[in-house]
């Protein structure tokens, strides 16, 4: 709408969607001292017509600005129609937690624990087979991705994209 008009740049860089052709891309400093007051405005108004999903996916690689912004989000879509989703690892802090604020009230945590390992043994079967031969492969991947189906996945990519 009308509102996001003025930082209608800003959204196309942040999204990656800037055509070749528009004006050079804001300054990190524009984008920290615009960013977060975009977000919070568009949270409010696009849940304000239906409910609305924000999904942010590996907050722990955010920079500081990011999840400064991320903080203000956080705080702003509290009281909206908005379901705010964030991955991370779990040595990552969210700034609203590092700040020393009261916690959010309406804030959800939701930890996943690792995978059993008969559940990592069915996953990497599916992957690699169930070759006896490949049995000491597969053992090894186990403890070295701990449970983690995401490491699960890159170890395994990693190895078929070097050829073994």
């Amino acid at each position: 709408g009308r509102s996001v008009q003025p930082d209608l740049e800003l959204l196309l860089d942040v999204l990656g969607l800037a055509p070749p052709s528009s004006p050079a891309p804001p300054s990190a400093a524009q984008k920290a001292a615009r960013l977060p007051t975009l977000l919070q405005l568009l949270a409010q108004t696009q849940s304000a017509a239906g409910p609305l999903l924000l999904f942010i996916d590996d907050a722990h690689w955010l920079d500081a600005e990011s999840d400064a912004a991320l903080a203000q989000l956080a705080h702003a879509v509290g009281w909206t129609r908005t379901l705010l989703l964030i991955n991370h690892r779990p040595d990552y802090a969210p700034a609203w937690e590092r700040s020393g604020s009261a916690p959010l009230p309406y804030l959800q945590r939701l930890e996943l624990a690792p995978l059993e390992s008969a559940v990592t043994a069915e996953m990497l079967g599916e992957m690699l087979g169930d070759a006896p031969e490949s049995a000491p492969l597969r053992q090894r991947i186990a403890e070295r991705a701990a449970g983690n189906p995401y490491f699960l996945e890159e170890i395994v990519r990693s190895l078929a994209q070097h050829g073994l």
